[in-house]
């Protein structure tokens, strides 16, 4: 895979995680534990971390920049609005999106192609608790000085009433990984939905726990979504 990277083309990725995997109790499932001994000689023991150093390792190796992108909670596509859409929920606080965070930062500030932190994939919309009606949510995303209509209708009809702000969580967890890694790129993703353009975002710099050599806005482009809602 990754000899098909380096040749289209390509010198950096991003490189996913969920929280669950880095749970200590975390496997790997057998048949894919079976596949990594059989085609890579890897030991079938290996946990999910494991696998992710030997990823990162092959990755230098190559010289392909890598970052790390905590891409939700659960080992699931992420696509439509359940749990993975915000950077917490049941089980999953915000003291564990810090500290798992900062596990990583730790974990690979050795590795010089570990470049960058994308701090959480495509926010949006979330219940709180698992295995509930995911068109229900009970969190929302907010970001300083931008409206969330679709959330405001939506409590005048009696539904969600809580509401969590990812400028603060953003500043929090980049000042803390910084500590770690003063020369790592801190990627901040918008909000997906609804959809915004980045100037809420521009407006709010400078952000006061990531400065702007550290700072990277990310946007997810769809070919349902017009360049109106980019940039």
């Amino acid at each position: 895979i990754v000899d098909s990277i380096v040749d289209l083309g390509f010198n950096v990725i991003r490189l996913p995680f969920c929280n669950q995997m880095l749970k200590a109790d975390a496997v790997v499932a057998p048949e894919y534990a079976a596949k990594m001994s059989k085609v890579q000689g890897w030991p079938g023991t290996l946990s999910p971390p494991d696998v992710m150093d030997k990823v990162v390792a092959a990755l230098g190796k190559q010289g392909v920049a890598v970052f790390l992108n905590n891409h939700g909670k659960f080992p699931e596509w992420g696509g439509m609005p359940g749990c993975n859409g915000m950077w917490h929920c049941e089980g999953y606080d915000e003291g564990v999106f810090m500290d798992d965070w900062k596990a990583l930062a730790n974990r690979y500030k050795n590795s010089k192609n570990v470049v960058g932190y994308d701090l959480y994939n495509e926010i949006r919309p979330s219940p709180y608790f698992r295995n509930t009606n995911p068109l229900v949510p009970r969190l929302w995303p907010t970001w300083p000085g931008m409206t969330n209509w679709w959330a405001v209708v939506v409590n005048a009809l009696g539904g969600s009433k809580a509401s969590s702000c990812w400028y603060t969580a953003v500043n929090k967890v980049g000042a803390a990984l910084l500590e770690i890694n003063p020369a790592a790129l801190i990627v901040v993703e918008r909000i997906i939905f609804p959809a915004r353009d980045l100037r809420p975002y521009i407006a709010q710099l400078p952000l006061p726990g990531i400065p702007l050599t550290n700072l990277v806005f990310s946007l997810h482009q769809y070919s349902w979504e017009g360049p109106e809602n980019h940039v």
